[in-house]
């Protein structure tokens, strides 16, 4: 597999964006609990 230069910076590129979005995440003590939302539907006849 030969990589080309435009390959290896946009791995590098993505890679270093996924530890920074990791790392605040961790730091604002985020957790997937809080984007989903779990309710009760009742449905009303």
């Amino acid at each position: 597999m030969n990589f080309t230069f435009v390959q290896i910076f946009w791995i590098i590129l993505i890679i270093i964006s996924i530890i920074s979005i990791k790392r605040i995440v961790l730091q604002k003590g985020w957790t997937l609990k809080n984007f989903i939302r779990v309710e009760d539907i009742e449905e009303k006849d």
